[in-house]
């Protein structure tokens, strides 16, 4: 096969992976102290929320990455500032339907950046063959008590329908502060759509290589 070739496949299977979020809808939705999930926003590829949620005040930035491999990709920042002694528990809930191809595998990446003395959050990813809101069947979870990473890959995943995505934050405050977190999830690309990737991108490499030679030549 030659390089132009060869990186044209693997430029065809990044467009298939990045083409299951395409049509995607993004959806979040809050919880304080199990009083219901409220939607608060939704949006074809991106949505946010900056403002106040029961005791909590929340930013939360989410959408569809569109570049392979991942599906979702969340940020939020919650800060406990009133309340009965300071504590309450709020869940956040970011789910991104009408997703296409399902993987065989999902790559679950969580991170805590900030996290007060005394606060725990929890972190979970899920995927529902029926396309619906904030659940679904568990991929990975992941309990902070202080700042960390935490990936994990699960598989066994091979429905052909639209399917959805949620990553979710449960965010327990013992006392006023802050916490800051991160999750994201990826589809695992089948073996032979990473030997095409390292193929093609070595024959752009080395195009890129015989390139600079002919210039330094002329």
């Amino acid at each position: 096969m030659n390089r132009f070739l060869t990186v044209a496949a693997a430029a065809a299977a990044i467009t298939t992976f990045s083409a299951t979020a395409a049509d995607a809808a993004v959806f979040m939705g809050f919880e304080f102290n199990g009083g219901g999930i409220a939607t608060v926003d939704s949006d074809a590829s991106i949505t946010s929320y900056n403002g106040a949620f029961g005791d909590f005040e929340v930013n939360v930035y989410s959408g569809t990455d569109g570049v392979f491999p991942q599906l979702l990709g969340t940020t939020g920042h919650s800060r406990n500032s009133a309340g009965a002694n300071n504590a309450g528990t709020l869940d956040i809930y970011v789910t991104v339907t009408d997703l296409a191809n399902m993987p065989k595998s999902f790559f679950s990446s969580f991170a805590n950046n900030v996290l007060p003395a005394g606060w725990s959050v929890t972190t979970r990813t899920y995927v529902d063959n029926n396309n619906g809101l904030y659940g679904g069947s568990l991929l990975s979870s992941n309990t902070f008590t202080s700042i960390g990473t935490y990936t994990d890959t699960s598989g066994g995943h091979s429905d052909t329908g639209l399917y959805s995505l949620t990553a979710r934050y449960t965010i327990v405050a013992t006392s006023k502060g802050e916490a800051q977190s991160n999750i994201a999830i990826a589809a695992v690309p089948e073996p032979g759509t990473w030997a095409l990737m390292i193929m093609g991108f070595g024959g752009a490499g080395a195009m890129i290589r015989s390139r600079r030679k002919a210039m330094v030549a002329a």
